[in-house]
């Protein structure tokens, strides 16, 4: 026979413990929220541009069918051409929603801001939700969310490791940075009133290029490292100095997609990359002339990975190994795709609030 008291007590007790986590979590969440007072920001509904999408994939159609004069074609052949374009179109849009905002995430997250929320809405549409910015923040994500993304993969300078050090030990930081850590590690981050130093001085992104280089031949570009180790939401960046040669520089139009993979062979996840036959063309040739060296993949001006040429990539694919976890992989496998899309977005609705707003509707509540 069951002793009723024998779970029932348990029962009780357990019941006890859940009811006090959650009243002490409403009244940490309830405090949080008053201590904040008045918050400023921005919404955003942003949404992929389609009929843009459309109208260029019909231009790339009509100059790889050698057609100059679109409005003298017959009906038919304008109805196969507008087929091909939209299956094009449609392969792009296929897994550019995910894609998309990490991109939208990693843009808004170097802006330094608080608080970045984006969800995908409905189809090809996103949500952005930004708290505690000020204006010049406000403006400059809306700028921002409207940028086409820029790819590019670039050969990283064989002494990089010396001249980074060199770079991070002396007594000099780049305009519109400031000195910080990422893990216990020296790192840049952008200057809290980074926007406002921007706007007086708009040289600062070639002061920074210049910023512990050697050479006119090298390029500072700073390389992801993680958030900075106060509470600030800011991302810390460490120094990489890449080649500004052209022939060493591959850009996001050579890349045709890719995709995580699990490596058959030797374990782990990798990223399988396809190149056009421009890209594969120069890839070949750029890794075999400078096998041993890394190639930075750049997205947005930011550098995302280094990997190592470790042999001459022929045949137009190319398999990036490393320590990647699923996600990782999946995430550098997104840096590429969102590169090589050029998928243009559009701004539908947009809302701001000032701090002056802010506190008005806050002195309203009771």
């Amino acid at each position: 026979m069951v002793n009723v008291k024998d779970w029932y007590t348990p029962i009780l007790i357990i019941g006890a413990v859940l009811a006090t986590l959650i009243v002490a979590t409403l009244f940490l969440l309830f405090s949080k929220g008053k201590d904040r007072g008045p918050q400023s920001g921005a919404s955003f509904i942003v949404a992929i541009d389609q009929d843009k999408m459309m109208r260029d994939a019909l231009e790339e159609v009509c100059l790889s069918e050698k057609v100059e004069n679109i409005d003298a074609l017959a009906p038919d052949h304008l109805r196969v051409l507008e087929a091909q374009a939209a299956a094009k179109v449609n392969a792009d849009l296929r897994h550019a929603d995910e894609f998309i905002r990490e991109v939208l995430l990693r843009r808004l997250d170097a802006l330094a801001i608080d608080e970045v929320s984006i969800s995908i809405t409905g189809e090809h549409r996103f949500s952005i939700q930004i708290a505690g910015a000020t204006a010049e923040q406000c403006e400059a994500a809306e700028k921002s969310v409207g940028q086409t993304s820029f790819l590019e993969l670039r050969l990283v300078a064989r002494e990089n490791d010396k001249f980074a050090q060199a770079a991070m030990a002396s007594n000099r930081t780049p305009k519109g940075y400031e000195r910080v850590t990422s893990g216990g590690t020296p790192a840049l981050a952008q200057a809290r009133d980074y926007l406002g130093q921007l706007a007086q001085d708009p040289t600062i992104p070639t002061l920074l290029a210049r910023f512990g280089s050697p050479s006119v031949l090298y390029e500072c570009v700073l390389e992801y490292v993680g958030p900075v180790d106060d509470d600030s939401s800011r991302t810390a960046y460490r120094p990489m100095y890449l080649s500004r040669a052209a022939s060493t520089t591959i850009t996001g139009d050579s890349v045709i997609r890719a995709r995580a993979d699990k490596d058959s062979f030797h374990g782990g996840n990798v990223i399988n990359v396809e190149f056009n036959r421009a890209g594969s063309d120069k890839l070949a040739r750029i890794s075999a002339q400078h096998t041993g060296e890394q190639m930075a993949i750049v997205l947005d001006d930011i550098v995302r990975s280094a990997p190592v040429l470790r042999e001459p990539i022929t045949g137009g694919h190319c398999q990036i190994s490393g320590d990647f976890t699923w996600e990782e992989a999946n995430r550098l496998a997104g840096v590429f795709n969102a590169g090589a899309l050029h998928i243009p977005l559009k701004i539908i609705e947009s809302h701001f609030v000032s701090p002056e707003q802010a506190q008005k509707s806050s002195s309203k509540r009771p």
